[in-house]
């Protein structure tokens, strides 16, 4: 049995898991049990070699889980002490990755309740997996971010920045998380503390209010303006090339960068308001402009819940600065990801449209729940941004540039060969036909 899975379990209650069918589980390990009478199941990695790395079949297995529990409720906990996704799999593991943070928004919209307890490293994908839980148990050991503070230290170290392994370590501490958000907890590594702390938070758990996404979206506002991050507020025209890029794709109206990448705007289409907004320019998707665009969500699905919304995506992914993991960018971009998810269960068609790079937990958080995915000419899909390949594979990941490879994995839904949208295209976007 994996440390730390069944010390925090009522002794003799852990059970096999049923799956409706066969599901391969890897690494992972999935229980039926009790904490303190409550009945639970119950998810742990098996660290093994790979620092509890998260696989396509564990992804996979992942997944199934989630889906069960919406036909078969009830709580889960996930031990999620992970370096995260295996990201040396290359787009395999993207796809997979998207698949699984899919099901996962699906199962929390739908009511299944999980805690996450992270009692050592809680890294990038399982990160993400850390915030879509209502409520999280850290301890003195967890360490909690997107990036690493290696990946972090790298960056910094090739912008001449002098970067300090101890300071990097503080932000991502369990202590300093805890302090974040209200009802997570800060616990003794002990496993009579943390059945306790999780026998009690499993007592608190409840249904989501109606308002929880406002409730969230202000919290994370206010957040930000408690460490001083400033949101950019003037906007300036399009770029030519992109101007150029969206009159031939749609028809007449306008689009304005507010800084730090952020497109905002609308378009026309068969006399159809299309709200625009995005991510351009070869900017990483930080937790400002995360909370930026799910503003630009909100306020469209709010004020105009016709419009049909086109996000798009030139990034290399996710921000990785000290910066954007002081305020706890996992749950900035889990937020823009549940935005996305709300607005389609909203009715709100919402595409994702490449025009460049896209990696990462950048292209997860856009494209888990949206209606479509399109590639454009110049489309880049990466599992990670070329920069911060070395620092975690150790190397270069095999990335297939072929877009039937994409359309084959699921990670486009359609590729267009020129800026110019086909019908399938057009109805795959929620947008009136060509013509």
């Amino acid at each position: 049995m994996i440390d730390g899975f069944a010390d925090l379990l009522d002794p003799g209650t852990a059970a096999p898991f049923r799956f409706s069918h066969a599901v391969p589980l890897g690494a992972l390990r999935v229980a039926r049990a009790s904490v303190h009478g409550r009945a639970v199941a119950v998810i742990a990695i098996d660290q093994g070699g790979k620092r509890g790395a998260i696989g396509i079949t564990e992804a996979d297995a992942l997944a199934a889980v989630f889906d069960a529990l919406v036909a078969q409720p009830v709580p889960l906990v996930l031990l999620l002490d992970s370096s995260g996704a295996r990201m040396d799999m290359g787009l395999v593991m993207l796809a997979a990755f998207r698949r699984l943070l899919a099901v996962a928004l699906r199962a929390r919209q739908r009511g299944v309740q999980s805690i996450a307890v992270v009692r050592s490293i809680c890294y990038g994908g399982a990160s993400m997996l850390a915030y879509i839980a209502q409520r999280r148990i850290c301890t003195a050991t967890s360490r909690i971010a997107m990036s690493g503070p290696a990946v972090i230290a790298s960056l910094e170290a090739k912008e001449g920045v002098d970067c300090g392994d101890m300071d990097v370590e503080a932000l991502l501490a369990g202590s300093a998380r805890a302090r974040l958000i209200e009802h997570d907890r800060l616990c003794a590594d002990d496993a009579d503390a943390l059945r306790s702390v999780l026998a009690e938070c499993l007592d608190r758990l409840q249904e989501p209010a109606a308002d929880a996404l406002a409730q969230r979206h202000r919290a994370l506002f206010d957040r930000l303006g408690r460490f001083d991050v400033d949101l950019p507020r003037s906007p300036s025209p399009s770029p030519p090339w992109l101007k150029q890029r969206m009159d031939a794709l749609l028809g007449a109206g306008f689009e304005a960068i507010l800084g730090a990448g952020l497109v905002r705007g609308v378009r026309l289409r068969g006399g159809r308001e299309i709200t625009i907004t995005g991510i351009v320019g070869g900017a990483p998707l930080g937790a400002a402009p995360s909370w930026m665009l799910a503003e630009s969500i909100i306020t469209s699905v709010r004020t105009r819940p016709e419009r049909p919304i086109v996000i798009l995506c030139d990034s290399p992914g996710h921000a990785a600065t000290r910066a954007d993991e002081r305020v706890l960018l996992s749950e900035y971009l889990v937020h823009l990801a549940q935005t996305v998810q709300w607005a389609t269960e909203q009715g709100v068609a919402v595409s994702v449209w490449i025009l460049g790079e896209a990696s990462g937990g950048g292209y997860v958080t856009l494209t888990a729940a949206c209606r479509s995915v399109l590639a454009l000419p110049r489309a880049d899909i990466r599992v990670l941004p070329r920069t911060v390949i070395a620092s975690v594979i150790g190397g270069t990941a095999q990335d297939d540039r072929e877009p039937e490879r994409w359309l084959q994995l699921g990670l486009v839904d359609h590729v267009l060969p020129s800026d110019a949208l086909t019908d399938a295209a057009a109805r795959g976007a929620g947008l009136p036909p060509v013509g």
